[in-house]
């Protein structure tokens, strides 16, 4: 049964941490979603003609200089210069935004990391276990497990440290249909007697 058990475990962290390099990938390459340039002229409406329609719709031009107009949960971001649509941040591990294409990749990836590091945790804690308590010739180990250990569990350290909070915060934001940005502004603005109440995002 331990060999299967190891067998087993070391395929599923193959698994996942190819995923997690899949979605990183992704992520990084997948543009997050810009406003499409001059669609109001494609569409042939008059932008000061319908300007009241537009602000009723949440559409109004960036206040930021790139030029675009600006959809409801679009934000500008200073660093790409340009408007998101559904801007969450921007993540400099991916030297991208993450918005409204890419935030899946970027949830996978986090997800996907976590799990990867419980799997390498598993993994680790039996090989140290065996060399504790069966001895490290006895339980066929190789000479220098005690750094490979020791790597492992500084990886399982700093994955855990980023990923764990990461995941636990977004998962919150996917619950309740809310960007960082937003959930920043809607800290910064908050009312003590609506805490609870958290605003619909969705229309």
């Amino acid at each position: 049964w331990a060999d299967i058990v190891q067998l087993s475990s070391g395929l599923a962290f193959g698994a996942l941490i190819s995923l997690t390099f899949v979605s990183y990938t992704r992520a990084v390459f997948t543009e997050p979603g810009t406003p499409e340039s001059n669609w109001p002229a494609k569409m042939q409406f008059d932008l000061e003609q319908h300007a009241q329609m537009f602000r009723e719709m949440g559409i109004v031009p960036c206040s930021k200089g790139c030029a675009e107009l600006k959809p409801s949960r679009a934000h500008h971001c200073s660093v790409c210069n340009v408007c998101i649509l559904r801007m969450d941040h921007h993540c400099w591990w991916l030297n991208n935004c993450v918005g409204y294409k890419n935030y899946k990749f970027f949830f996978l990836f986090v997800a996907y990391l976590t799990f990867s590091a419980w799997i390498l945790l598993w993994i680790t804690g039996i090989k140290l276990i065996e060399m504790m308590f069966v001895g490290r010739v006895a339980a066929g180990l190789p000479a220098g497990i005690g750094w490979w250990i020791l790597l492992n569990i500084v990886l399982v350290a700093f994955a855990m440290g980023v990923g764990m909070p990461l995941l636990s915060i977004h998962r919150f934001l996917v619950s309740v249909n809310m960007t960082s940005v937003e959930w920043q502004s809607f800290q910064h603005h908050w009312d003590r007697a609506h805490f609870f109440k958290v605003p619909d995002f969705r229309r």
